[in-house]
């Protein structure tokens, strides 16, 4: 009779009769309830992982190469306007003084102007130019690179090797703080380039043991605008598609990467806001469960017809083959 109880007749279990764990772990419903969780995460996940590949290949194929400065771009080597924020005074100035400074001392200071760094940093882009270019003696590695970007603005005084000693980062520093920060940041881009330039070359007169000449100056509410091209103008060319030069199989694989590195970028921002929810929500400690980056160009000048006003323009001016390592500051 109690063996019996739960059961009709027809051996069936009774309506209100409670089934069997054994029975219940075993059937195909509770199979599908466990999985489902599971297949649900690997779907979003394979979405997700879709849909950022394919949004990066977007961004991949809007995006240009950086461009960068060449040398020889224009004989007027030691300003460099590619901005074109300069007036011809301003530029005439600076050329007119670093030619007398290079012959007295052999040092070069270069003055340029740039857009912006496109996906380059502003240290790399100044370091790789300052080389590129061969700032100062291959013997004294005596070169100083001021450049300036425009978009958005900044300034990095690049120092060479052999001028770290006289200009360290520290001096490098105080020097932009000086003469070039309030002024770029105001748009004052002739003020800014001229006394940082006077500030640099002082500095290496200084360390050479030679007088600076007289001309040497630094300059207050001195007018700015360009009237025109000048002579220092020079402009680089549009960048090509960073896809270029890749297949369909690449641009996909390049968009996954580009994807997973932005993954990677985010995690620890992630983790931060899950320990502090989980901090202030009252929930148990944070554990470690919960852990689940050039083609070759032309740079062509602007005609201005303003050649013959500068001195020393009916000779062409370069590097030495001076060499840099880093030292230098950045406003």
């Amino acid at each position: 009779m109690s063996d019996n109880s739960n059961h009709n007749q027809g051996g069936r279990p009774l309506p209100g009769a409670a089934s069997s764990p054994a029975a219940s772990a075993g059937s195909p419903a509770a199979a599908v309830s466990s999985d489902s969780p599971w297949r649900r995460r690997i779907i979003i996940a394979a979405l997700v992982t879709g849909i950022g590949t394919l949004v990066s290949m977007g961004i991949r194929e809007g995006m240009t190469e950086t461009v960068y400065p060449e040398a020889g771009a224009s004989k007027y080597f030691y300003v460099q306007d590619y901005s074109g924020v300069w007036s011809e005074a301003a530029e005439k100035y600076i050329f007119d003084e670093a030619v007398k400074l290079n012959k007295a001392t052999t040092a070069q200071i270069v003055v340029m102007s740039v857009p912006g760094t496109g996906s380059d940093t502003l240290e790399s882009y100044s370091l790789r130019t300052a080389n590129t270019l061969g700032i100062g003696s291959k013997e004294k590695d005596n070169g100083i690179l001021i450049l300036f970007t425009t978009d958005l603005p900044h300034v990095r005084m690049e120092v060479g090797k052999g001028l770290e000693g006289a200009i360290p980062d520290a001096r490098a520093g105080r020097m932009l703080d000086d003469y070039a920060v309030d002024a770029k940041n105001n748009r004052r881009w002739n003020e800014a380039a001229m006394n940082t330039f006077t500030a640099a070359a002082e500095a290496v007169y200084q360390e050479s043991g030679r007088k600076a000449p007289e001309s040497l100056h630094f300059v207050r509410e001195v007018p700015e605008g360009q009237q025109g091209a000048t002579f220092g103008d020079l402009r680089l060319p549009e960048g090509r598609p960073v896809t270029a030069d890749e297949d369909f199989p690449t641009r996909l694989l390049n968009g996954f990467c580009a994807f997973l590195g932005l993954l990677i970028l985010f995690l620890p921002f992630y983790l931060v806001y899950r320990y502090f929810r989980n901090l202030f929500s009252g929930g148990s400690s944070y554990s470690g469960s919960d852990y689940s980056s050039g083609t070759g160009y032309r740079n062509t000048r602007r005609s201005s017809g303003h050649s013959s006003r500068s001195s020393s323009s009916g000779s062409s001016h370069r590097g030495g083959g001076g060499g840099f390592r880093g030292g230098g500051a950045s406003r």
